[in-house]
């Protein structure tokens, strides 16, 4: 069914050498009488002529003259469309001189493709008219493994002028894709072909504000007007007080003498008499006096 589906969609057939339906890689070769076998996609050519997958689709264009486009990069199967880390699932190589082109796609075993018939897990390049926008039978020219490689022919445009050769090479192939160079003549790539989807561009004007035109915090005070004062004076020491009682007036007496050691003798005026400790002189049982 699905096959005349594929013819509703404006698709040729899909060949391989002199067989007409001989590509088993997609669902326009043979028609299968069954509803849901094989589970299969189209084929390169057919898938880019669908424009399904443009957004990971990549195109070379080579002439006559010496061509410096080239792809040397990771090529995912059509299965692996919609995951974000696939980058390219289609690849058109874009002869300049003709409207006959070639399609290369990695027709990976998997998913929605698990039922393939052929070239399972290998890279296809499949030649098709139309320049990949029209009606057209398309030819399976080419199913390479891990280090094969196919050469487009030459594009010639009159007398001796050669052309020039587009070579694709499989350098390595693991269960997700196929890491792919395709270059004029086999040459290395330029190292400043992109091999990635280059990114979007911004999607707008950046949303932070402008910065305001003056100073957001208070702007700052004056310098204070008054002059500081000078140095203070050292602190005046307190009065001393006025004393509160008059001095005692000097003694208008002179002292008593302090008694002799007892038993001295008194002083010649008093003679006779021996001296008391502290009780003055006596004679004769008479106080006669301090003794001096």
């Amino acid at each position: 069914q699905m096959h005349e589906i594929g013819h509703n969609l404006n698709f040729g057939h899909s060949g391989e050498g002199s067989d007409t339906y001989g590509d088993q890689t997609g669902m326009l070769g043979y028609s299968y009488g069954y509803d849901d076998f094989p589970r299969m996609c189209f084929n390169a050519a057919k898938s880019w002529q669908t424009g399904w997958y443009a957004s990971k689709s990549f195109t070379i264009t080579y002439s006559t003259s010496d061509s410096t486009e080239c792809f040397n990069g990771d090529l995912y199967g059509i299965v692996d469309y919609g995951n974000s880390a696939s980058s390219f699932v289609l690849i058109k190589v874009n002869n300049a001189g003709s409207s006959t082109d070639h399609y290369i796609t990695f027709n990976r075993q998997a998913g929605i493709n698990v039922e393939t018939r052929e070239a399972r897990n290998e890279v296809t390049v499949v030649e098709a008219g139309g320049e990949g926008g029209g009606y057209a039978v398309s030819t399976l020219k080419a199913k390479l493994g891990q280090g094969g490689s196919y050469t487009i022919g030459r594009v010639r445009r009159g007398r001796n002028k050669s052309g020039t050769n587009m070579v694709v090479s499989v350098t390595s192939i693991n269960s997700n894709y196929a890491s792919v160079v395709i270059s004029q003549n086999g040459n290395a790539c330029d190292p400043t072909v992109p091999v990635t989807p280059p990114s979007p561009p911004p999607t707008g004007a950046p949303t932070t504000m402008a910065p305001t035109s003056g100073p957001t915090e208070p702007v700052p005070t004056k310098s204070p007007t008054r002059q500081p004062t000078n140095s203070p004076a050292p602190p005046t020491p307190p009065p001393t007080p006025k004393p509160t009682a008059p001095p005692t007036p000097s003694p208008t007496k002179e002292p008593t003498a302090s008694c002799t050691p007892r038993f001295d003798p008194c002083p010649a005026a008093n003679s006779g008499g021996y001296c008391c400790y502290q009780s003055g002189c006596f004679s004769g049982g008479k106080n006669q006096g301090l003794c001096k």
